[in-house]
C-alpha cells in the first residue's frame, strides 16, 4: 500500500469536507447570535441537516481511501471531486426567504451522488442496495433541480431525507 499517497489524498479530501462543514456552521452561527427569536424554515433546516449528514457520512467512510494500493493522478482528481461537490453545496446553502432551494445547491448534491455512482465503477461495486438508494437520491435531486419551486417540493424533500438516512445505514 502506498501510504504516503493515500495519506495525502485523505488529507485533501478531509480538508475539503471540513471546510464544507465549517460553511454550514458559519451560516448557522449568526442565527444563534441574533437577538430575534431563532427561526429557520423547517424545510431549510431539513436540507441543512441532510447536507450535514452527507458530509459526516462521507467523512466517516473516507477510511476506504487507504484501501487503494496505487493511486493514479486521475483517481486522485476523481476522489477530490466528490469532496469539492459537497463544499460547493455548503457554499450555496438555501436562505430562509422561501421554501425552495437554489439550483446550484441541488446541482452540487446531485453531482455528489453521481460521483458516488462513479466510485462504484472505479473502485468496485458496494452492492445493489447502496447503488439503488444512490440512484433514488440522484433521481429525486434531479427532479427538484429541474423544478425547485414545484408544489411537491416538501414531499420530495422528506423522501430525500429518508433516503439520505438509509444511505448512511446501508
Amino acid at each position: 500500500m502506498d501510504v504516503p499517497t493515500g495519506l495525502l489524498v485523505a488529507l485533501m479530501f478531509v480538508t475539503l469536507l471540513t471546510m464544507g462543514f465549517g460553511n454550514i456552521l458559519a451560516a448557522f452561527a449568526p442565527k444563534i447570535q441574533a437577538k430575534e427569536p431563532l427561526f429557520i424554515h423547517p424545510l431549510h433546516g431539513l436540507w441543512w441537516a441532510i447536507l450535514c449528514l452527507v458530509i459526516l457520512g462521507t467523512f466517516w467512510r473516507c477510511a476506504a481511501i487507504f484501501l487503494v494500493e496505487n493511486w493514479s493522478f486521475v483517481e486522485f482528481l476523481y476522489m477530490i471531486l466528490g469532496a469539492a461537490f459537497l463544499f460547493f453545496a455548503s457554499t450555496s446553502l438555501p436562505g430562509n426567504d422561501r421554501p425552495g432551494l437554489s439550483k446550484p445547491f441541488l446541482a452540487s448534491l446531485a453531482a455528489f451522488h453521481l460521483w458516488g455512482l462513479g466510485l462504484a465503477v472505479l473502485f468496485g461495486s458496494p452492492g445493489w442496495l447502496p447503488l439503488l438508494v444512490t440512484v433514488g437520491l440522484l433521481g429525486l435531486l434531479v427532479s427538484l433541480w429541474r423544478n425547485p419551486d414545484a408544489p411537491y417540493f416538501p414531499q420530495l424533500s422528506y423522501a430525500v431525507a429518508g433516503l439520505t438516512i438509509l444511505s448512511l445505514i446501508v
